[in-house]
């Protein structure tokens, strides 16, 4: 966690909001550098690095926020639901008003979110 985390230990509500920036193509990958302590992995699997990256971000929450004082929000991503095509390749969300109703269209319960719910189930906070 970054340094400047400590101003944020009295603050009201805390909102996480990363779940987006793991599903880029070159993250998604494993294909960017993964930093944990002073060891850099040039090459690691996204999913594993993800784990790592939330069990971090309990440790962090146990270690430095009080829950009678703080509101914790985890805002995790959507799956892909664009039509036409890819974000960066003329996809577009544009007009989608609705859940999906169909179930058909949807995928399983995305390997990120599982990782996540493994992470619930051990942070105390």
């Amino acid at each position: 966690m970054d340094r400047a985390t400590s101003m944020y230990q009295d603050a009201d509500i805390l909102i996480f909001n990363t779940g987006h920036w793991w599903t880029h193509e070159k993250t998604s990958r494993g294909e960017n550098y993964y930093q944990e302590g002073n060891h850099v992995y040039p090459r690691l699997k996204a999913l594993d690095a993800y784990t790592r990256a939330l069990s971090t971000w309990a440790k962090w929450i146990d270690k430095n926020i009080d829950s009678q004082k703080t509101q914790v929000i985890f805002r995790g991503y959507s799956l892909t639901h664009f039509r036409g095509g890819q974000w960066n390749s003329g996809g577009q969300c544009h007009t989608e008003t609705e859940p999906i109703f169909n179930t058909s269209q949807l995928t399983s319960y995305p390997s990120k979110m599982r990782a996540f719910d493994n992470v619930l189930h051990v942070i105390k906070t």
